[in-house]
This record gives structure tokens, C-alpha cells and sequence, in this order.
């Protein structure tokens, strides 16, 4: 484990993992909150063309205490969702989706209908087809869940030794990969699960290179067997055909957390040095000064309300 020091009470114990910790050397792990210093890192890692992932790993290594490439994709996932529920106050997610349900329009206007139920006969004569919606939305939802996926405690260990859960430390070399070869994205999922080889790479190819598919046969009952993580739930709404669903969705690392620019941070600052004489630390814990600047701005607002008046209706 990494030294912390033992009178930082920053750091708590996060308690059990989705794997019960059994993948690791180590048997607890300590976290603190996200402070500006790594709010700045995160934002270079959402936005950098180079190897974006390495800084969002950085940051999330300097508030923990044990090594982060260690760990399985499931459990950082949980190290990720802790963070942000302590770093961050609760706000709304950004979500950007495709609408792909499947409508009945009218052929000459193309105009949704919305009636009862009815058959392809009546569909003809009334003009009628189907057309898939194919709308991009982007959509703020403020009712959303996260849920937790744990392995069974029977099965915590992979007991085949051609396997090993996919780890931190190929996960930069894997986005990397995909963003160069997308149409290999499947095959590279399935190459993390492989124990032989010391790179991301060596995984890849010695997966491309079998002379049959038990190898990644196998591989598929792995990823169903053991699948750990977090989802997070919403519902959803498409601005074109109204159509509404639950939707599931497995974290977007480059996205998860929120975007606060560089020159966001240093406004906050500012603000909160000029209302309330809060000196500029970068060591600052970042929920604290992201919930000052909300209430100041809260009571600014409302300042401003009170000082236009009362404006009858009409």
C-alpha cells in the first residue's frame, strides 16, 4: 500500500469492493475527496488528444492509498462513483443518446402517429410506414441512480490461469487502441481478460493469433460470469417522438466526472476570495468550494430578485 500519512483524517476507509478484494495483495483501501489541485487534472484528462486517460487515472491515484492500476475495471468504476458522490454536490448528469425507437409516420408529412395499436393493413391504407427516430439528443437528468454489481461471494476468484479480470493498468493502451482501430474495439474488451503477456498488445495479438475461437469462446462466458462495476439508471426522454425509457449505462470515464474548466476554478476563486476572504488553496477540498460558490450564487440570485420588486401580472 501507498504511505499516507497516519494524521490525515482526509482519508477513510471506502469498506468492501465489488470484489471483496480478492484479486489483491492488499485488504483496504483508504480515499479522500477530490481537491481543486485534482479537478484541474481531470478536466486535462476529459480534453487532452494525448492519452487523456492517464491524467483522470493520476488524479484519482494521488487521493487513494493504495496502487490504482491494480485494480480491476469493476473496482475503479466503484473507486470513480465514490469520488464523485464525496468531491462533487449532488447535481444534474449531461447525457448525450441516440433515440433508436422504431415509429409510424405518415408518408406525406412525416408526422408521428399517436393512436391505438394497429395492424400493417391499416397502416397502407392510411398511408402510413415505419421509420426509426435516429435523434441525437443531449439531455440534463436530475433523477438518476447508481448500482452496485458485486461478484457472488462463491465465485470471487477466476480459476482458469489463461485469465485474469482486466486491470487499470492496460486501460490506457486499450482507449488508445479503439480510438485508432474502432471496428476492433469487441476483440480488444475480450484481450484484457488474457493473463499472458506484460502489455495491452501483447494480449491483443496473442488473441488474434489463435487458430480457433475457443479462446475467445471462452472468453465471453468469463465476461458474463463475472461481470462487476457499477450502472448508473435514468429515464430518458426523446425531444422529436416522446419516446421514454430506462435506460442503463455502464460509466464513460472521459465523461463521468464533471467539466470544470481551469479558468472555471480560478473564477470561483476569485469570487469566493472577494464575498468571503477565502484565501486561494488549491488544496481545498472541491465540494466544499463548488457548494460556497452555489450558495453564493444562490444568494446573489435571490438578491437580485429582492431588489427588482414585486411586478403585479398583466
Amino acid at each position: 500500500m501507498i504511505k499516507i500519512p497516519e494524521i490525515d483524517a482526509r482519508f477513510v476507509d471506502i469498506g468492501d469492493l465489488p470484489t471483496g478484494f480478492a484479486p489483491y495483495s492488499f485488504k483496504e483501501m483508504y480515499v479522500r475527496e477530490f481537491t481543486l489541485a485534482e479537478l484541474k487534472l481531470l478536466y486535462i484528462g476529459m480534453h487532452s488528444k494525448q492519452r487523456p486517460l492517464q491524467h483522470i487515472v493520476r488524479a484519482i491515484q494521488m487521493c487513494c492509498s493504495i496502487p490504482v492500476m491494480e485494480l480491476t475495471d469493476g473496482d475503479f468504476e466503484f473507486l470513480m462513483a465514490w469520488l464523485r458522490k464525496a468531491s462533487y454536490p449532488k447535481a444534474p448528469l449531461q447525457v448525450n443518446w441516440t433515440c433508436r425507437h422504431t415509429n409510424i409516420v405518415y408518408k406525406d408529412n412525416r408526422a408521428f402517429y399517436r393512436g391505438p395499436p394497429i395492424d400493417e393493413r391499416q397502416m397502407a391504407l392510411d398511408n402510413m410506414e415505419w421509420e426509426q427516430c435516429d435523434t441525437n439528443n443531449v439531455e440534463t437528468v436530475t433523477a438518476y441512480s447508481t448500482k452496485l454489481e458485486s461478484l457472488d461471494d462463491d465465485n470471487l476468484y477466476i480459476k482458469d490461469p489463461r485469465f485474469d479480470f482486466p486491470r487499470v493498468g492496460t486501460l490506457g493502451d486499450y482507449h488508445a487502441h479503439i480510438e485508432e482501430v474502432p471496428h476492433e474495439k469487441h476483440m480488444a474488451e475480450c484481450a484484457r481478460w488474457i493473463k499472458r503477456g506484460k502489455t495491452f498488445r501483447d494480449k491483443l495479438v496473442y488473441l488474434m493469433t489463435r487458430p480457433d475461437n475457443d479462446l475467445y469462446e471462452d472468453i465471453l462466458e468469463l465476461r458474463k460470469e463475472y461481470h462487476h462495476g457499477i450502472v448508473e439508471e435514468m429515464h430518458l426522454r426523446c425531444r422529436v417522438c416522446d419516446h421514454r425509457w430506462k435506460h442503463h449505462a455502464a460509466p464513460r470515464l472521459l465523461s463521468f466526472f464533471a467539466d470544470n474548466t481551469e479558468e472555471d476554478i480560478f473564477k470561483i476563486m476569485y469570487n469566493l476570495l472577494s464575498e468571503f476572504g477565502m484565501q486561494p488553496d488549491m488544496s481545498m477540498p472541491a465540494k466544499l468550494v463548488l457548494f460556497n460558490y452555489s450558495s453564493l450564487a444562490k444568494d446573489r440570485q435571490d438578491a437580485a430578485n429582492r431588489k427588482g420588486g414585486f411586478k403585479p401580472l398583466g
